[in-house]
């Protein structure tokens, strides 16, 4: 895991404000704005030298020498403020810059296009953007930087990849499958932050209200949800109690429509008929007639409907939990 130079609070912004989880980030503070100033700050002392001497009386030099070191304070506050860089926050999910004590940050995926200059490199977004002076970092961060936007298809070709931070290299770069080549849990791992295969009991569904039903490939199938409720049993549940989650997904392994009955009405092609039906349903109760067969009622508009169905494995998706400070109602 990489080096922070601050540890939580930069860090706990960025995942506040784009409800996501950081296992690991990288700060790179500005390596030339003092050297800049010092510089400048020197010859304007070693111009005023031969005037100095040249005073007389002595109390004249000690009151022009006060009036040119509050000169000098305020050319270096004026230098501080034309050369100062901000530091850089770089996650895998987007980058930060932080200007004295705002936190300023963009998600990769919010960048439009990249804009360069002989010494700029600026990263804008719809309404926003983020402007770097690439003279003022290191060459390795600079380098790292643009081979993530290269990734991200705005310095070249788009690929898939993957983002690693180390001590010594600064930040890595690697390629990754295509996500065309990835299994359907592979893919969904990557859109949920938490998912995992779950047994029945870690879940509480009552009240869980339905958004969609997709028919996935590798024979399985999603029901997104509003939210859900998570008991002790789920692995990801450390409060062990029950716990409220934000959007995600039900997903079954071998997943096929048995039947879809009302009080009045049996339906002829249950799945085409519930995908048409299902947002706003609500799951009222959940039977398990064995391992795979399963009956869940559910109410949409005052109508109890019966879905019986068949399905190998269960597994959640979600983004957040009740616990977890980015967690949105």
């Amino acid at each position: 895991m990489a080096k922070k130079h601050r540890q939580g609070s930069l860090k706990d912004t960025f995942e506040w404000r784009h409800k996501t989880t950081l296992d690991d980030f990288l700060e790179v503070e500005p390596t030339h704005d003092a050297r800049e100033r010092r510089l400048i700050i020197g010859l304007f002392w070693v111009s005023l030298l031969p005037f100095l001497w040249t005073l007389n009386p002595w109390p004249l030099q000690g009151a022009f020498f006060f009036g040119i070191t509050l000169a000098a304070l305020a050319v270096d506050f004026g230098l501080n403020r034309m050369f100062a860089s901000p530091s850089i926050f770089i996650c895998r999910d987007g980058i930060g810059v932080v200007h004295k004590e705002s936190f300023h940050s963009l998600e990769y995926a919010a960048i439009t296009h990249v804009e360069e200059g002989p010494d700029a490199l600026s990263l804008v977004a719809e309404n926003d953007r983020i402007d770097l002076r690439i003279s003022h970092y290191p060459k390795a961060i600079i380098a790292g930087v643009r081979e993530i936007l290269n990734a991200e298809g705005h310095l070249g070709e788009a690929y898939p990849y993957q983002i690693y931070f180390t001590p010594d290299e600064g930040i890595r770069v690697e390629e990754t499958a295509s996500s065309d080549a990835l299994s359907t849990h592979e893919r969904l791992s990557k859109q949920y932050r938490y998912y995992e295969a779950v047994e029945w009991n870690a879940l509480q569904l009552e009240g869980t209200r339905l958004l969609k039903l997709k028919r996935l490939k590798d024979r399985t199938a999603a029901l997104e949800f509003q939210s859900t409720t998570v008991t002790s049993e789920h692995p990801s549940n450390a409060t062990m109690t029950p716990q409220k989650t934000d959007g995600g997904a039900l997903v079954f392994n071998a997943f096929e429509v048995d039947a879809l009955k009302s009080s009045t009405q049996t339906i002829d092609k249950p799945f085409k008929t519930l995908r048409s039906m299902i947002e706003g349903m609500q799951i009222e109760s959940v039977q398990h007639v064995d391992l795979t067969t399963h009956v869940i009622t559910l109410k949409k508009d005052a109508t109890l409907w019966t879905l019986s169905f068949e399905a190998a494995s269960l597994y959640v998706g979600f983004n957040a939990l009740e616990s977890d400070d980015w967690y949105r109602p």
